[in-house]
């Protein structure tokens, strides 16, 4: 199976060091911590590294944007593998060990809702999934959570086409990230079950004032790979 997987195109050894230059220096709470020789290290390393592939190397960057300490930092970037489905395991396992057991649910929930969708998924569309509760009658806004939470929860996996509409596509960022979760056994289980039970559970909600797009998103059930059992 692995032989049908996309692989990412190579980049430019230059084009990568710009585009490491740009995200290492997007973090300002760690500006005074990669900054001088350590940054340029760090940018080496994750250029050796990525041999070329743009791909591990912005998850690489990713993964040290997520930490706190020098000594965090110079330790990961003696660990980083080569190779994509390494580099994958690596940030699948960082979205699984997330501090907050919510962030976990929200991450796998959202990746497996676009694994099904047969259509763009729309970022509003997605939030409104995530927030419906089985077993409710009426639709609580207080679940909804932000685009911002679900593409952090995702450590890199998703990217919004227009970070700044409601309308903005979720996607996975590369279609070999989205072919290799699709070979994990992620939970939750019998996923397609909870695809049915979710827009059964939204068209029921009385007096429900949601965007009409949502709406019909809900009433297109065949938009899903949804089997019955």
């Amino acid at each position: 199976m692995s032989s049908c997987i996309k692989q990412p195109t190579r980049a430019n050894p230059s084009d990568i060091q710009k585009v490491l230059t740009k995200k290492l220096e997007s973090k300002i709470s760690l500006g005074k911590i990669i900054s001088g020789e350590f940054k340029q290290e760090a940018i080496e390393t994750i250029q050796a590294r990525a041999q070329g592939v743009f791909l591990i190397a912005a998850m690489q960057a990713e993964h040290i944007l997520s930490l706190t300490t020098k000594g965090q930092i110079r330790s990961v970037l003696t660990q980083f593998p080569s190779g994509l489905d390494n580099n994958f395991k690596i940030t699948l396992d960082r979205i699984q060990n997330q501090q907050s057991g919510d962030r976990v649910k929200t991450a796998l929930g959202a990746m497996k809702w676009i694994i099904h969708a047969h259509r763009p998924f729309a970022i509003t569309e997605l939030l409104y999934a995530l927030a419906t509760q089985l077993g409710s009658d009426t639709f609580d806004s207080d679940n909804l959570t932000t685009p911002l939470v679900v593409v952090e929860s995702c450590c890199g996996f998703l990217i919004l086409d227009d970070e700044d509409s409601d309308s903005a596509v979720v996607k996975f960022c590369h279609s070999s990230v989205q072919d290799f979760i699709q070979r994990q056994q992620l939970p939750p289980p019998n996923f397609e079950k909870l695809v049915t039970l979710t827009c059964l559970t939204y068209l029921s909600f009385e007096k429900l004032k949601v965007d009409e797009k949502i709406l019909l998103w809900l009433g297109e059930v065949k938009a899903f790979r949804v089997r019955t059992k």
